[in-house]
């Protein structure tokens, strides 16, 4: 039976000697990550359709906050 060494430093798990199961394990991961994320995105585009609402836009000051390139908070300055 091998016997594998999985370590965590912070946040960073590192196994050694890994077996094909780590390696799947690792793409599906990878996989849930990007859908999470594009789901995101894409929750992300619709929120300013809300705005369409509020009549002229047009000057409207904002500032947009994001983490890894996926907006979280809009901030609008109405006046």
């Amino acid at each position: 039976m091998k016997t594998v060494c999985e370590l965590t430093v912070g946040s960073l798990n590192i196994v050694l000697d890994a077996t094909s199961f780590h390696e799947l394990s690792a793409i599906e991961q990878a996989v849930r990550s990007c859908q999470d994320r594009l789901l995101t995105l894409q929750k992300a585009r619709e929120a300013p359709k809300c705005m369409d609402q509020l009549g002229d836009t047009e000057g409207l000051r904002y500032l947009m906050l994001e983490n890894d390139g996926v907006p979280e908070r809009i901030l609008f300055k109405l006046s």
